[in-house]
């Protein structure tokens, strides 16, 4: 786990070149076990074929030797029912089987035994043997069993040339045994056949005994013809069915070698064809080779496309990003990464990189606005402020605490900032910063006053005027008006209206159901006058001394705005 954390992690730090070449590579893998895969099928097909093609050209060649056997055997019984022959008549036996010597190029040798293995006629009559043939195993089991019997390996006593003997008892017309008829099938005939029947490059057609003795192969017959089987081989001949196997021939040749023992046709000989291995799989393997060889071009050409379109559709624009925010981050406010949108991944993130740097641009170029705008309204607020506590501590109120009529401004001015600022000191909701003023002085505020207009969103300065206002004359109603009565309330309507191409909010304070009023006697007090002056430069007031109640006329510019 541990070791696989740290591969992650070291891949992880990579560069992209690298990452690519190795997702390159892990894309491939599957590519590589397909080709693997269908290479390893492929050549276990040719395999499974080259077994079963060897298996097939021992058994035909074992068929071919079969049908050779089998006309020697139909000779030798037809023959040994010719009655010279069948009663051992020497000079009509003789004259016979020279007439047919010339049609028998297969055989060196036809001769007629007598039941004690001496010979009594036959071709070719060169040389009689005085011991006979009463010693060979041939000569005993053809009398023992009755049936044609297939020799042994053998130099022939009247040609003295390797042969296969083929030997059938000949019986008299009583049915009694009394000979044997045998054949001697030249082994140089039988190679030669072989060698017009043909072998595969590099194969391989071996003909052997019972005893393992090679009577007959090619290539190389002169060679192997009457050695022996190798040791490790003999156990084929006594196999229970026809197989293949592996090996490496005495020729030094590595074979697939199909065999049929001596217990399959034709009965007594085992016959065995070998296939080269270079030769049989040389395809499929210059086949494999070259389908590695393509894999690994492939592979190759794949991981330089990579790397070449890598570079040019990922690296460089990742680079050149990077490179664009580096120098935009020491300074080079011109710097931009220069990727157009729509250009795939890369191409929207350098877009939105790049219009995320001209957003920080205007933001901080606005932020410096907004720092000058701000210093300003801070000494504007400073000076309200100071105005304020001038004109409250002016007053000549014999007995009476200032500093809560001061709080209570400060706090309508402090409202009407937090209203501001929540709106980024752009507009302030008109609805909202009246409410801002009632709710702390007015209990039950639904009742006792009632805020009926259209939306609308005044400048700051204008807000901040108008809140002073308000709170004045919600102030006075308290203290003298309907507010300061259990059942009197205030209606605040405002509506806008045109005049002179300009936007005008008019707004109307009336009281209600309160206590009669009178005009003040003397000069205005100190709310009066702040009324009359707040909205100074923007708009205007009118107060009315109703005796149902205070009424109060506000008018604002709308276009044009003052600065506090």
């Amino acid at each position: 786990m541990k070791s696989r954390s740290a591969w992650s992690a070291k891949f992880s730090g990579a560069s992209l070149r690298t990452r690519l070449i190795a997702l390159s590579l892990a894309a491939l893998i599957p590519g590589f076990a397909i080709v693997a895969f269908t290479q390893y099928q492929v050549n276990r097909s040719r395999h499974l074929e080259v077994e079963q093609l060897a298996v097939r050209s021992a058994l035909q060649g074992a068929f071919e030797l079969d049908r050779i056997i089998s006309d020697v055997k139909i000779l030798i019984a037809t023959v040994s029912h010719v009655p010279d022959v069948r009663d051992l008549n020497d000079a009509g036996c003789s004259s016979y089987l020279a007439a047919l010597r010339s049609d028998l190029p297969n055989l060196n040798a036809l001769v007629i035994l007598d039941s004690t293995g001496h010979l009594r006629c036959g071709f070719p009559p060169t040389h009689v043997p005085e011991e006979g043939f009463a010693e060979r195993p041939y000569f005993r089991d053809a009398l023992q069993s009755g049936k044609p019997v297939i020799g042994e390996y053998t130099i022939g006593k009247i040609s003295g040339r390797p042969v296969l003997p083929i030997a059938l008892a000949i019986k008299d017309q009583a049915g009694n045994t009394n000979g044997v008829i045998v054949a001697s099938l030249d082994l140089s005939w039988l190679g030669d056949m072989l060698q017009q029947r043909g072998v595969p490059p590099g194969g391989s057609l071996t003909v052997a005994d019972r005893n393992g003795v090679i009577i007959a192969r090619q290539p190389f017959s002169d060679r192997f013809v009457g050695t022996r089987i190798p040791t490790p081989y003999l156990r084929l001949l006594t196999a229970q069915q026809p197989g293949w196997e592996e090996v490496t021939s005495q020729d030094g040749t590595r074979r697939v070698l199909g065999y049929v023992p001596l217990s399959a046709p034709p009965v007594g000989l085992y016959v065995s064809a070998g296939l080269s291995t270079d030769a049989s799989y040389r395809a499929v393997k210059d086949a494999t080779r070259i389908g590695v060889a393509l894999v690994i071009s492939g592979a190759l050409a794949t991981l330089l496309a990579t790397w070449t379109m890598g570079s040019r559709v990922f690296v460089r624009p990742i680079e050149q990003i990077t490179q664009s925010l580096r120098m935009w981050r020491s300074g080079d406010r011109l710097a931009r990464t220069r990727q157009v949108a729509g250009n795939g991944e890369i191409g929207n993130l350098g877009a939105e990189l790049d219009r995320l740097m001209d957003e920080i641009d205007r933001s901080q170029e606005q932020q410096g606005l907004l720092a000058g705008e701000l210093e300003h309204r801070v000494k504007n607020t400073l000076a309200t402020v100071h105005a304020l506590a001038v004109s409250t501590m002016n007053k000549e109120i014999a007995g009476k605490e200032l500093l809560p009529d001061f709080l209570a401004r400060i706090g309508a001015l402090a409202r009407t900032h937090e209203v501001l600022t929540r709106e980024r000191w752009e507009a302030a909701d008109l609805h909202k910063l009246l409410i801002g003023v009632f709710q702390p002085l007015v209990g039950n505020l639904d009742l006792r006053v009632g805020l009926i207009g259209p939306d609308v969103e005044l400048p700051p300065a204008e807000a901040l005027a108008l809140t002073m206002v308000v709170h004045e004359l919600c102030t006075n109603a308290l203290k003298y008006g309907s507010l300061g009565s259990p059942n009197g309330r205030v209606e605040l309507t405002w509506a806008i209206v045109r005049r002179n191409a300009g936007r005008l909010l008019e707004m109307t304070w009336r009281e209600k159901d309160g206590p009669a009023i009178q005009p003040p006697s003397g000069k205005a007090g100190f709310g009066t006058r702040m009324i009359e002056r707040a909205l100074r430069g923007s708009g205007s007031v009118a107060i009315e001394f109703d005796p149902s109640g205070l009424i109060c006329r506000i008018e604002i510019a709308l276009e044009k705005s003052a600065e506090i």
